[in-house]
C-alpha cells in the first residue's frame, strides 16, 4: 500500500528507519574506542545524525498540519535525540580533564536521497486504491466544501463560507481542511492589508474568521488530546493568526482615525514571537510581515494603547487617546451629560431650600405649641394645689390630660423638625466634573466598533503568550518547573466598574434624562480605584449646615481609572474562577523571549 501514503509519510518512515539504524551503528562503533582517537570522525557521524533528525522533524511537522496523530513518532524522536546526545556525552567525557570541547549543533546538511515510488502495474487496482482514498478522505473530513481563493474572492464570501461550514466541519472527525482554508484566507489578507487599510465594515468579518478558527482549534485539541507536538505547532499558528488580525485591525483603525491615533502605537512586542514553532515557508513570510509592522508601529511603552503595562491612571496613553476621540465625536453627549448633572444639582438644592423653609415654619409652630404646653402645665400645677383633693380630682385629671396632649403635640412637632432638617439624599454624579476626565470615560462607555475590536484583540493577542494550561511546566532554570501561571498574572484589586456606576446613577430622585442613555459592558472594561462612598458620608447631615449648592454633591473625579480584563469571549481565555488578570504581567522568560527556539 505504498501508493496510499503521501510523500511526507514515506519520508518520515524511511528516514526514521535510517536514523534508528545509523544511531545503532554509531553506538557500536564508539564501543572500545579511546575518546581522543577519532574526534573528527565522531563529529562527522553525529553531524549526519543531526541532519537526518532535521529531515524527520520537518516531515513530521508537515504531517501534523494534515491532522495526523504522531505521538508515537514524537516519543521515538525524543529517544533518538537522547541517544545521540548520550553518545556525544560519553565520548567527550574522557576529554574534559584535558581540554574543553564545545558541542554546538553542527551546520552540516543532510542531503535527502531521491525516493522513487514504483509505478502501479495494475490499473484496475490503482482505481480501487483511489476510490478507497476518496472514501477515507470523506470519512475524515465530512462534507466540508472547499473555498476557492482566486482573484475574485472577497472577505464577505470567505466569512459566509466559514459561518456556513463551521457546524458541519466541527462535527466531522477532522477539522484540518477547514482550519487550513481559514489560514489561507488570513495569510492572503496579510499580502494587502498590512499596507493598505481594510474597510471598517469588514473588520468584524475578519475577526469572525479568526473566532471560527480559534473555536475549531479548541475542538481539534479536544479530539487529539495526546498529540502534544501537534498542539505546540498549532498554538504557534493560532498566535500568529491572532497577531496578524490585530495588526490588520490596528492599521484599519489608524487609517480611519489618523487624528486620534497619530503618535500612538501598538501594544504588542514583536520580540515575544521568538518562541513560535514554525517551519512552513508561508508561516515564516507572514511572521516577518507581522514583525516588521509591529516594529514600525511601536513608539514606546508610554504610547501603547489598550495596554496594561506601566501605571494605570488618567494620564495613561489609552485614556489620552480616548480623550482625543471623545473631543471629536462625543462632545455633544458631554454637553447633555453636563446639563443633566446641573439639573441634579439644581433639583437637589431646591430640595435643600424647601426643607430649610419647612424646618423654619415648623419651628415657629413649635413656639406656639410650646406656649400652649406651658399654659397647660401651669393649669395642671394649680389644679394639684386645690383642696380638698377629692372634690377637685376631676379638675386635676382634666388638666393632666390637657398637659399630656400638649406635650404630644410638641414631641410630634420636634420629630417633624428633625425630619425636615435632615439632609436630602445626596447626588452621586455618573461622570467626573472635570470635562477631560468625563470625555475619557465616555470613550469607553460608548466605544466605537473598530476601537472595541482593537481593544479586545490587543488583550487576546497578548494573552495567547500565557502558557496553557493555567498551571504549566514553564518555570525554573530549565523551563520545566510547574508554575501557577494564573497566580503570576492575577489582579487582586476589586473591579469597580465605571459602566455599572454610570448606568446606576443616570437616574435619581431629582432628575431623569429625557433620552435613555445606557452603556453596555465590553470585554475590556474600565474600573475605579476606590469605591463610591456611602450616602451618609456625602455632605452635611443637617440642612442648616448647607452653605452652597455644591454641598451634598459627589463627583467621581478622585476615583481614578484603570483597565480590567477577565479574558476574551472564548471560554478557554478565562480562568475557572472568573477572576481578573493582566496578561501583560506574564514574565518574558515564559514567553520564550529569552529562549529562542525559532
Amino acid at each position: 500500500m505504498l501508493d496510499d501514503l503521501s510523500h511526507d509519510a514515506v519520508l518520515l518512515h524511511f528516514h526514521s528507519f535510517v536514523l534508528e539504524n545509523a544511531i545503532r551503528a554509531v553506538q557500536e562503533w564508539a564501543i572500545g574506542r579511546a575518546p581522543d582517537e577519532s574526534n573528527d570522525l565522531l563529529l562527522k557521524f553525529t553531524s549526519h545524525l543531526w541532519g537526518i533528525m532535521k529531515v524527520v522533524g520537518i516531515a513530521a511537522a508537515r504531517l501534523c498540519e494534515e491532522g495526523r496523530d504522531l505521538s508515537a513518532h514524537f516519543s521515538k524522536f525524543k529517544l533518538h535525540k537522547a541517544a545521540i546526545m548520550k553518545v556525544q556525552h560519553r565520548w567527550y567525557e574522557g576529554c574534559v580533564a584535558k581540554y574543553t570541547i564545545e558541542l554546538p549543533l553542527p551546520s552540516v546538511s543532510y542531503h535527502v536521497p531521491e525516493i522513487i515510488i514504483p509505478p502501479i502495474a495494475n490499473v484496475q487496482n490503482s482505481r480501487k486504491v483511489s476510490l478507497a482514498k476518496t472514501e477515507h478522505l470523506i470519512r475524515d473530513i465530512g462534507s466540508v466544501p472547499t473555498f476557492c481563493l482566486d482573484e475574485y474572492w472577497t472577505i464577505s464570501s470567505a466569512h459566509k463560507w466559514a459561518s456556513e461550514v463551521f457546524e458541519s466541519a466541527s462535527s466531522s472527525s477532522n477539522l484540518s481542511v477547514y482550519l487550513h482554508h481559514i489560514e489561507k484566507m488570513l495569510w492572503k489578507l496579510s499580502e494587502k492589508y498590512l499596507v493598505e487599510a481594510l474597510n471598517l465594515k469588514n473588520l468584524w468579518k475578519v475577526v469572525e474568521l479568526l473566532n471560527f478558527y480559534r473555536r475549531s482549534v479548541e475542538i481539534f485539541f479536544a479530539r487529539h488530546a495526546n498529540a502534544s507536538p501537534l498542539h505546540v505547532r498549532m498554538r504557534s499558528i493560532e498566535l500568529l493568526a491572532t497577531w496578524l488580525v490585530y495588526c490588520i485591525v490596528f492599521n484599519a483603525t489608524r487609517a480611519a482615525h489618523p487624528e486620534v491615533l497619530n503618535g500612538y502605537g501598538v501594544a504588542l512586542h514583536y520580540q515575544d514571537l521568538s518562541h513560535l514553532v514554525l517551519q512552513a515557508e508561508e508561516h515564516i513570510i507572514v511572521l516577518k510581515k507581522v514583525v516588521v509592522f509591529l516594529g514600525n508601529n511601536y513608539f514606546g511603552e508610554d504610547k501603547e494603547i489598550f495596554s496594561m503595562r506601566g501605571s494605570q491612571d488618567w494620564n495613561s496613553a489609552t485614556f489620552q487617546m480616548g480623550h482625543l476621540y471623545s473631543r471629536l465625536y462625543l462632545s455633544a453627549m458631554l454637553v447633555k451629560e453636563k446639563k443633566d448633572a446641573e439639573h441634579r444639582v439644581k433639583k437637589h438644592w431646591q430640595e435643600v431650600i424647601k426643607k430649610k423653609v419647612l424646618a423654619l415654619s415648623l419651628k415657629y409652630e413649635l413656639l406656639d405649641l410650646g406656649r400652649d404646653l406651658l399654659e397647660a402645665s401651669n393649669a395642671y400645677e394649680e389644679a394639684q394645689n386645690l383642696r380638698p383633693y377629692r372634690e377637685f380630682r376631676h379638675t386635676v385629671s382634666s388638666a393632666r390630660r390637657s398637659m399630656n396632649s400638649a406635650q404630644l403635640l410638641v414631641d410630634e412637632k420636634n420629630r417633624e423638625i428633625v425630619e425636615a432638617e435632615m439632609a436630602p439624599p445626596p447626588v452621586i454624579q455618573p461622570l467626573p466634573d472635570n470635562d477631560d476626565k468625563a470625555l475619557k470615560i465616555l470613550f469607553f462607555l460608548y466605544i466605537s466598533e473598530e476601537f472595541e475590536i482593537l481593544s479586545r484583540l490587543s488583550l487576546v493577542a497578548q494573552q495567547l503568550l500565557v502558557p496553557k494550561p493555567w498551571k504549566a511546566q514553564c518555570g525554573g532554570q530549565y523551563g520545566i518547573q510547574e508554575i501557577d501561571v494564573f497566580g503570576q498574572i492575577k489582579v487582586a484589586e476589586k473591579d469597580l466598574s465605571w459602566c455599572q456606576h454610570y448606568n446606576a446613577y443616570q437616574k435619581c430622585d431629582y432628575h431623569s434624562p429625557h433620552e435613555n442613555r445606557e452603556s453596555f459592558p465590553h470585554w475590556l472594561d474600565i474600573s475605579m480605584h476606590i469605591d463610591v462612598p456611602d450616602s451618609k458620608d456625602i455632605g452635611p447631615h443637617n440642612v442648616d449646615l448647607f452653605s452652597s449648592s455644591s454641598d451634598g454633591i459627589w463627583y467621581p473625579d478622585k476615583n481614578d481609572v484603570r483597565l480590567v480584563w477577565y479574558g476574551g469571549p472564548s471560554v478557554q481565555d478565562r480562568h475557572s474562577t472568573q477572576g481578573l488578570f493582566d496578561p501583560f504581567k506574564i514574565p518574558c522568560s515564559y514567553t520564550g523571549r529569552k529562549h529562542n527556539v525559532f
